[in-house]
């Protein structure tokens, strides 16, 4: 929480500098991208395996063209460590699109993609004493990579450049691991996505029967989708119900002066902490 007050609060951040090397964050915006550009002509149109071949075709080109427009990179891209960043992402992306063909081929299940990069807000309203009529209202924003429809399922799905552990990171077995172990990050993310859909009916004017929030890690093309899964979680007769419930308690907590911010007891999580030296870890 200590680092939520330093980045949100306080709103300290990094000098932003313009890189000569690609680092991971310009290599996960240039992998976003990449795969905003290639599916956008096909929103809400049936995805067909030539569909994904001429993807895969175009992505030394579109790659490049990305490159060439992100303004956090101003290095030649043609030579060098960059060069292989540049490639590993091509591959990243080629890996997956095969796997998203093969998928196609053999389940025979319809795909459409609904919505690319979709923006949801809501607002929330919770109990705050330091308010008039003592009420509160938040908005709750998301920002979906993609919202995609196989057969009678909705999809939610963000991109992660990175290595994602299901088992760990997108199992939730109670629902109060929302509110204490920074492990369920992707998980609280994918059911704020689910919420926000659920908040927000008009945006998809199909109909459905299920919402599957999901990961899909370029770096674990093999395992495609990753799926949240809370089927455990909201079972405890001691323990929450429902998400919204979660969600209240979690503002509250951000809220409530009373409550103080506290670094983490996890010294691994300082290693890449832009703010490790104001807590001397």
């Amino acid at each position: 929480s200590l680092q939520f007050y330093f980045s949100v609060v306080l709103k300290l951040s990094e000098t932003e500098e313009i890189e000569e090397t690609i680092d991971a964050s310009v290599m996960g915006t240039v992998i976003h991208d990449v795969l905003h550009i290639l599916y956008k002509d096909y929103i809400n149109e049936l995805i067909r395996p030539e569909h994904i071949k001429a993807m895969i075709s175009k992505v030394p080109l579109v790659t490049h063209q990305v490159l060439e427009g992100n303004k956090d990179f101003k290095g030649s891209y043609a030579e060098g460590k960059n060069l292989l960043i540049v490639q590993v992402s091509q591959l990243y992306v080629v890996n997956y699109l095969k796997k998203e063909l093969s998928v196609l081929q053999e389940d025979k299940q319809p795909l459409y993609i609904r919505e690319l990069e979709k923006a949801l807000s809501y607002n929330i309203s919770i109990d705050n004493t330091r308010s008039d009529d003592g009420k509160l209202v938040v908005l709750i924003k998301g920002f979906i990579d993609r919202i995609d429809q196989t057969g009678d399922t909705l999809r939610l799905i963000d991109y992660k450049s990175g290595n994602v552990d299901d088992k760990k990171e997108l199992k939730l077995l109670d629902a109060g691991e929302l509110l204490t172990d920074p492990g369920k990050s992707k998980a609280l993310q994918l059911l704020i996505y689910k919420y926000l859909i659920e908040k927000n009916p008009e945006i998809i004017q199909v109909g459905y029967s299920e919402i599957m929030p999901g990961i899909i890690s370029l770096r674990k093309y093999a395992s495609y989708l990753m799926p949240l899964d809370d089927s455990e979680a909201w079972q405890s007769p001691d323990g929450y119900n429902n998400f919204e419930d979660v969600l209240r308690d979690l503002l509250k907590q951000i809220y409530d002066t009373d409550l103080t911010f506290t670094a983490t007891t996890d010294p691994e999580r300082c290693k890449y902490c832009s703010y490790a030296a104001i807590c001397n870890r």
